[in-house]
């Protein structure tokens, strides 16, 4: 799934990145940083993110 549909998916459900971040204990930046890309999400927090997001398996 690519950082827009993930996007999409969210804001589909009535949510924010803001208030999913808050709701699963990761800090707001973070989940900005790897939904933009700037964050490849390959490792650490930022993996775990984007798994939770259905953005990587």
């Amino acid at each position: 799934m690519t950082a827009e549909e993930a996007k999409t998916r969210l804001h589909e459900r009535g949510t924010t990145l803001k208030a999913w971040a808050e709701a699963n204990g990761y800090p707001y930046a973070t989940v900005s940083q790897v939904v933009r890309g700037v964050n490849r999400g390959t490792y650490g927090m930022g993996h775990r993110i984007a798994i939770a997001l259905g953005m990587k398996r």
